[in-house]
């Protein structure tokens, strides 16, 4: 008769490491939280820099400014997070940031007297960097449990 005995040292191990691997895909708080500073942070560049049409002539004499988007400053801080209109909302498997200030639309999509001048537009090289932030994330819990 031939026997073949196999035996398996450290199961109680794995089984809680992968637990915790599921434990941490279901919450991912910690991964959208540093997301969302930097998706305020690339939004606040934007304004800082903001492409968009000059203003008009009319307006430059009613503000006393050829500051795009960024008369009394109000929408530019409402994308700090806790700052007045700021929204920043993250649950274990999603995430919301952004502004509620009313005049973010109106900038965002244009109107019949004003032309639109995009505020936030997530590019293919800053959704390459939140999936790369993701990763490391990801990747730093999964050596915190041991693999490498």
């Amino acid at each position: 008769m031939i026997a073949v005995e196999v035996q398996i040292t450290g199961t109680e191990q794995l089984l809680a490491a992968f637990v915790e691997i599921e434990r941490t895909v279901d919450h991912l708080e910690p991964i959208f939280e540093t997301i969302g500073e930097e998706t305020l942070s690339d939004i606040q560049r934007r304004i800082d820099n903001h492409p968009g049409p000059p203003l008009a002539a009319s307006t430059v004499k009613r503000k006393g400014s050829t500051r795009i988007l960024r008369d009394k400053d109000d929408l530019y801080a409402s994308f700090q997070r806790g700052a007045a209109a700021n929204v920043f909302r993250v649950k274990a498997t999603e995430a919301e940031f952004g502004t509620s200030d009313f005049k973010a639309h109106f900038h965002q999509e244009g109107t019949s007297r004003m032309p639109k001048r995009t505020v936030i537009e997530i590019t293919g090289e800053q959704e390459a960097r939140y999936a790369q932030i993701a990763g490391e994330k990801l990747s730093q819990k999964m050596k915190e449990l041991g693999f490498s």
